[in-house]
This record gives C-alpha cells, sequence and structure tokens, in this order.
C-alpha cells in the first residue's frame, strides 16, 4: 500500500517510513523546489567522483528517490545504522565505511554513538568495506544484530544510587509508621499511669519520647533518601 501523507495513520510507524511521508509532503507542496533538487542530484550521480569513498548522495536524497533501501551500494550497513535511530545522512556516510562518530555526538559515552561504533565494528571484522558482498544473504546478521547496549559507568553509579536511595527510603517510612504507633501507645499508658495518683511513675512518657526521637529521625532519612533520587533523576534527565 502506497503512503499518503495525508493519511494520519501512515505516521509514526518507523523512523524511515516518517522521513518518506515528510518528503513525499514536501515533493506534493513544493514541486518546483523539488524538480530543481532532482536535477541537481542527477547532475550530481553523473559526475565523476575523486574519491569512491565520498558518499555520492545524502541519506536523505536516496530515501526520497527511492523505494527501497535494498538499491543502496551498502544496503545492510545503511539498514542497520537506520534502524537503530540515526540520522539518515549521518548513517549514510557511516554505511560508505566513513567512521564519523563525531556527527552523532562529541559526547563518547552517548548511547547511540556507542552503538553506532559497535555495529560499525563488526561490519568492518567482517570485511565488509574491503569487498562488498554480491547479496545479503552472505552477510552474518546473527553477529551484527547481537549488539546489547552497553551501560556507562555513571549510569551504573546512577542505577545503583537509585535502587539503594528507594529501599531505604521504603524502610524509612516504614519504622516511621512503627515509631509512631509506639509513641501513641506509650502515651495511652502513661495516661493510666496517671490516673493511679502519687503512685505516678514517669516511665511510659520517657519510652514515648523515645519513640518520638526515632521517628523524626526515620522521616529525616526519607526525606535524605527522596531528595537523592530526586537530584540523580534530574541529572538521568538532563543526560
Amino acid at each position: 500500500m502506497a503512503l499518503d501523507y495525508k493519511n494520519p495513520d501512515h505516521w509514526g510507524r518507523s523512523p524511515l517510513t516518517d522521513s518518506a511521508l515528510r518528503l513525499e509532503q514536501f515533493k506534493a507542496e513544493n514541486p518546483e523546489q523539488w524538480a530543481a533538487m532532482i536535477s541537481a542530484d542527477i547532475e550530481a550521480l553523473s559526475t565523476p567522483l575523486e574519491s569512491e569513498d565520498y558518499p555520492p548522495f545524502t541519506g536523505t536524497e536516496f530515501l526520497a528517490t527511492h523505494s527501497t533501501i535494498d538499491d543502496h551500494p551498502y544496503s545492510a550497513a545503511f539498514g542497520q545504522f537506520l534502524g537503530n535511530g540515526i540520522d539518515p545522512d549521518i548513517a549514510n556516510i557511516l554505511a560508505f565505511g566513513e567512521n564519523r562518530f563525531d556527527l552523532i555526538s562529541e559526547d563518547l559515552d552517548d548511547p547511540v554513538r556507542q552503538l553506532a561504533t559497535r555495529i560499525y565494528s563488526r561490519f568492518e571484522d567482517m570485511g565488509y568495506w574491503d569487498e562488498v558482498p554480491e547479496s545479503n544473504d552472505d552477510i552474518n546478521y546473527d553477529l551484527i544484530l547481537n549488539i546489547r547496549r552497553v551501560k556507562t559507568v555513571r549510569e551504573k553509579i546512577n542505577s545503583f544510587i537509585l535502587n539503594a536511595a528507594s529501599k531505604v527510603a521504603t524502610v524509612s517510612l516504614v519504622t516511621t509508621g512503627f515509631m509512631v504507633v509506639g509513641a501513641i501507645f506509650c502515651h495511652g499508658f502513661d495516661r493510666i499511669e496517671e490516673s493511679r495518683g502519687e503512685e505516678y511513675q514517669p516511665t511510659w512518657i520517657y519510652t514515648a519520647k523515645i519513640f518520638e526521637g526515632s521517628a523524626i529521625a526515620s522521616i529525616a532519612v526519607f526525606l535524605g533518601a527522596s531528595l537523592t533520587s530526586a537530584c540523580v533523576a534530574l541529572d538521568k534527565k538532563d543526560d
């Protein structure tokens, strides 16, 4: 079924189809600019390249002029990079064997950059760019797809702190509840002792104060753990 940018049901299926829909919309709403772009692409493709490694077209241009990525000279690599959420133009450059991971992010710990680096390394280890396979059946996709995102040290520390703070907050909240119940219990028995008149002993009121102090300390621990979790969560969001 052909994609129609006017049909809302066709949007949101995948980054690849959304990109094709945006280009289809641009083509329909800006026919003159589209014609100029196609003419420029045809001229660029007909011009001999000084280097075979440099992409003769951008990823966006390729998606706009082809209905399937199978027509791409490095379709396996291009499809892998695209399928993992990498920008079409950057995915195209990587697919041509250019290790320009800095185009994704300058941060070496960026998860998308790390994923792209691992995919690129797998293709490189297979000698993918030394000689392009005659068909995609010659490619070991099990080796390429068996890539898991590795958490950075910072993410591991943040995750540990969040888990620890959550457990501490839960324990301190439960402890506060028991301490409050104990304090109320002791105050009740202290009232009973007061009814004895001169034989009154302030034992229960002292015990109640111990429970009250413990409850206050537990509340402080709960608030501290909650604030720690909030700070770590904000730091994670900023990343």
